[in-house]
């Protein structure tokens, strides 16, 4: 073999390696995602940390059936917009929450902002990463320092 052909392989081969590098969020970040578990870390107070857990974690919005502890989240995102709904039942009174706005991605940050009246928007960070069918999103929480993993399984 040349000097000629094993060079132009090899600058083939790197170009394929970084072309293909894991940069960019994958393609398959839009859609719909539910929440399945949280974990809390490094939280100030450590008695504050807790393991990956799915307690209460619900697949369906809650209702007002009569359930004693019940969370649910989902996340869609299309085009650059968001939303995001959420429900629970806490001693069997339910609450429900929708949220809507605008989302952008970075590398492996996410940002979502929320207009918060006509000229004020309120935008939160979080690092994003896709696992198989899994978005994981890390946050920090400003009143218990606890690092927070989000865990979305994609519908």
């Amino acid at each position: 073999m040349d000097y000629m052909s094993f060079y132009a392989i090899f600058f083939f081969s790197s170009f394929m390696l970084i072309s293909c590098s894991k940069g960019e969020p994958d393609a398959s970040f839009e859609g719909t995602w539910i929440m399945q578990a949280t974990e809390l870390r490094n939280c100030d107070d450590s008695r504050d940390n807790s393991a990956k857990n799915s307690d209460f974690i619900s697949n369906e919005p809650c209702t007002d059936d009569p359930e004693f502890l019940c969370r649910f989240e989902r996340y869609i995102f299309d085009s650059g917009v968001f939303s995001r709904s959420r429900s629970s039942v806490l001693l069997a009174i339910p609450i429900s929450l929708s949220t809507a706005g605008t989302f952008s991605l970075s590398g492996r940050s996410l940002e979502l902002c929320v207009d918060e009246g006509p000229v004020a928007q309120e935008c939160s960070t979080a690092t994003m990463e896709i696992v198989g069918n899994t978005l994981i999103l890390t946050t920090r929480e400003s009143n218990t320092g606890c690092t927070k993993i989000t865990f979305y399984l994609k519908q």
